[in-house]
């Protein structure tokens, strides 16, 4: 089966090629002719590439069956030696650079479709971004809450301190630091279901002489430099 999509893909990637080239031969060798109602009959099997748009070799380096939709896909990692670093050319065939000269690579991911006993046509192209976006991994990642992350700031005194999904409170401007019992989940929570661990600055008061987070619905606060902290639900 193996061999069979490896004889496909190339297949595949030798009349794109070829269709990439000819268009740009195309242009390259349109001429308007003058007049009107001539009839002119166009062939392409005597045409001579430019030298510009030439590729020298095709090759490809590996091939992966992908899974993560109801529909197996075909990823194919190829390279390409061209002629010359034409820049149209590298364009119209979404190729990457190497760190040789006038080498690419590229990537491609298809779906086969079977239209015969033993005969595929490739229904779909798509570039691995496309199809990474499709994947239920990613849709999931996408939809899900992401926490906005607690980042310590230089340029002014701090007074609280969020790691590993702990509150803590400072007096001495961070030279020690007292945790918030449960002050992560309370304090932190967002209705969505997501954390914020960046707090607003009128969301919270620290001092010696009072302490006080404002949650959703109730205000955590301690009078005593955090050795008992008391809620009051509103």
């Amino acid at each position: 089966m193996k061999k069979k999509i490896l004889l496909s893909a190339a297949g595949f990637l030798a009349a794109m090629f070829l269709t990439a080239g000819f268009r740009e031969v195309v242009w390259y060798r349109f001429e308007m002719r003058p007049g009107g109602g001539a009839t002119i009959t166009g062939r392409t099997d005597d045409l001579e590439v430019p030298y510009d748009y030439r590729i020298t070799d095709a090759a490809i380096d590996r091939i992966e069956v992908l899974t993560d939709l109801e529909t197996p896909y075909v990823e194919i990692d190829y390279t390409v030696h061209v002629a010359s670093a034409n820049d149209r050319i590298v364009q119209n065939l979404e190729l990457t650079g190497t760190d040789s000269r006038r080498v690419y690579n590229g990537q491609m991911v298809i779906r086969w479709e079977k239209s015969g006993d033993s005969t595929y046509t490739i229904a779909e192209k798509l570039r691995p971004v496309q199809y990474q976006i499709r994947t239920p991994e990613f849709q999931e990642e996408r939809n899900t809450p992401q926490t906005e992350h607690f980042q310590m700031r230089t340029d002014e005194q701090m007074t609280y301190y969020i790691k590993n999904e702990v509150l803590y409170v400072t007096y001495d401007g961070g030279e020690n630091f007292v945790e918030v019992p449960d002050g992560y989940e309370k304090v932190c929570t967002m209705a969505n279901g997501s954390y914020n661990e960046l707090l607003p600055y009128n969301s919270y008061l620290v001092t010696e002489e009072f302490t006080a987070f404002v949650t959703h619905n109730s205000l955590l606060y301690s009078t005593d430099k955090g050795e008992c902290i008391c809620i009051y639900d509103r």
